[in-house]
């Protein structure tokens, strides 16, 4: 059951940064001074936490069909 919500919380907090990044493409032109806020960050950020969710999501009901 962990899993599952783990996958939730993970595949939500990669949408998340996907917006944060869409926002930032559309605001008005200037550059971010930190490294982790510009938009190509962001990108592999959102890639990672949404992979690892759908992986935390599949095992999660690996698990719960087996009756774990």
């Amino acid at each position: 059951m962990y899993y599952l919500i783990m996958g939730l919380v993970s595949l939500y907090a990669g949408l998340r940064v996907l917006a944060l990044r869409r926002r930032q493409l559309t605001a008005p032109a200037g550059s971010s001074p930190q490294l982790i806020l510009r938009p190509a960050v962001l990108a592999v950020l959102a890639v990672v936490a949404v992979v690892g969710g759908a992986f935390l999501l599949a095992g999660g009901a690996l698990l719960l069909a087996q009756g774990g």
